[in-house]
């Protein structure tokens, strides 16, 4: 009996696996379409999708995600010129991510949510890394999702609506949110601008809405680590020296949807180092 259901749980999870990859990235192609043509103001659904080269629209078979790319080899099937990396980057990592939050959260409410918070960070990682852009018309949205988010989890679990749940509720997203717009706010103020922008300072206050406190606190610090990682990597390739601009909006969307997975985990190990 109990092989029996062993076997069972492990064919649904090998097939939500599969299924929540290849979702992820369908998701990631949109995505694609999203950072591609907003910059530029296009619509991002009336338009049919074409070769940014020779404009040609492009069928079905061109626009599966991944594959198209790996059987057209990274070309154009018309024109023949090389396809963009990021179109099957994009897709692959939305498909990874969705499938390591349905691994660690399982099909439930806060798996949902994570989906979109984790759609809206993918998009502000990319136009930062390529346009070093952090939009209004992600971030805005982006922060909505995770109050209203927030406040749905908090009532369907709890099958209730307290006032004084809501006002924990709130208090504690509006503490993360001065933490994390407050900290990118005092940088922008300190160096004039020159450190961090005002896209900056709104991602933070959408991570503290994602996050909630004390999360947020982890996700800056991992921000920070992983940024420092990077640009030492850079300089050791030199592609980058001291002086470069590294578009930090990208280590926040990274350190922000590890902290949504495992952030708990990552506060209580540290509380537990430092002997809390």
């Amino acid at each position: 009996m109990c092989v029996k259901l062993y076997n069972s749980f492990m064919i649904e999870t090998i097939f939500y696996s599969i299924f929540f990859f290849i979702f992820g990235s369908a998701v990631g192609s949109f995505l694609n379409v999203v950072v591609l043509r907003s910059p530029m103001r296009k619509s991002i659904v009336k338009n049919r999708s074409h070769c940014p080269k020779c404009k040609h629209n492009l069928n079905a078979l061109d626009l599966i995600p991944i594959w198209s790319f790996l059987f057209l080899h990274g070309r154009c099937r018309y024109c023949k010129k090389k396809i963009s990396q990021q179109y099957p980057l994009v897709e692959a990592a939305t498909g990874i991510i969705f499938l390591a939050g349905f691994l660690v959260l399982g099909i439930s409410l806060e798996f949902f949510f994570f989906m979109i918070y984790a759609s809206f960070l993918i998009a502000i990682f990319v136009l930062d890394y390529t346009k070093y852009i952090i939009p209004d018309f992600l971030s805005v949205p982006a922060g909505l999702s995770a109050l209203f988010g927030s406040i749905i989890v908090m009532v369907i679990n709890s099958n209730s609506l307290s006032l004084s749940a809501f006002s924990a509720l709130l208090s504690n997203l509006g503490i993360a949110i001065l933490i994390g717009g407050g900290f990118f706010l005092a940088q922008f103020l300190i160096s004039r601008g020159r450190w961090v922008g005002g896209g900056d300072i709104r991602l933070g206050a959408v991570m503290g809405l994602m996050l909630g406190f004390p999360n947020i606190i982890a996700a800056l610090g991992i921000s920070y680590v992983i940024g420092a990682l990077w640009g030492i990597g850079l300089i050791i390739l030199k592609r980058k020296t001291i002086k470069g601009v590294l578009p930090f909006g990208t280590f926040l969307t990274v350190s922000t949807i590890i902290c949504l997975l495992w952030g708990d985990e990552i506060v209580k190990a540290y509380l537990g180092f430092i002997g809390f």
